[in-house]
């Protein structure tokens, strides 16, 4: 499976595990901006605001992955 903008995942609540392996490409064409953000970066895979999650499975995804850790 392929993503032409961007995967945003916010507000998950009492799930342990999200399974995206057959999740290969995120092209990022569009990119999700965060209007508080002050660098104002552009995330094509973004992860926010989740309880109890342990583990996002990305198993097939191809390529570079950069985290960056934001508290606000």
């Amino acid at each position: 499976m392929q993503v032409s903008g961007y995967v945003l995942l916010d507000n998950i609540v009492n799930v342990n595990e999200i399974p995206l392996t057959s999740l290969r490409v995120i092209r990022g064409q569009s990119l999700l901006r965060l209007a508080n953000d002050p660098i104002n970066f552009g995330y094509s895979l973004y992860v926010s605001h989740t309880f109890r999650l342990r583990e996002l499975q990305l198993t097939s995804l191809h390529g570079e992955i950069l985290s960056r850790f934001l508290v606000y």
